[in-house]
């Protein structure tokens, strides 16, 4: 940010002392404004490459998973950002999401969830699942059914 400033005011100062020069003793103002986008970047610290479901698993209708990705993220929006969970896979009926502090229901197909501005520094997002599975699953190791895009709100 502190460059961009720099380069307008490279930009800018020749055309202010031209102008100036050529007015004479006639003054001129020149005004500037920026806008900050709001944006949100974040790296994924871990991420499960699947999801192995048991045939205890199935007896109990639903698959935990600790932990199964973990984020840093981080924000200028104060308005917080949100995330859009994407669900594949043909043997779930719903997914209950956990960060540590609250816990969230998804539907089979995913759904959205909101985060509060935490200030410009990264926080660790640490998820956890819960898979509620349908009767007719099958035990066996499947590729992680969840995917996920943030925007800033």
């Amino acid at each position: 940010m502190k460059t961009f400033i720099g380069i307008i005011l490279i930009i800018i100062s020749p055309i202010m002392l031209a102008s100036y020069a050529a007015a004479g003793t006639n003054k001129a103002g020149l005004y500037a404004s920026v806008r900050v986008l709001p944006y949100v970047n974040y790296d994924i610290n871990h991420q499960d490459a699947n999801l192995t479901i048991t045939q205890q698993d199935i007896d109990r209708g639903y698959a935990e998973i600790s932990n199964a990705i973990i984020l840093s993220v981080k924000t200028n929006s104060p308005n917080g950002y949100v995330i859009n969970f994407f669900v594949g896979g043909d043997y779930i009926r719903e997914i209950s999401l956990s960060d540590g502090s609250n816990d969230y229901s998804l539907s089979e197909s995913g759904g959205e969830l909101y985060f509060v501005y935490g200030g410009m520094n990264y926080m660790t997002k640490e998820l956890s699942f819960r898979f509620t599975l349908l009767a007719d699953s099958e035990p066996g190791t499947y590729d992680w059914p969840v995917s996920f895009i943030m925007s800033p709100m």
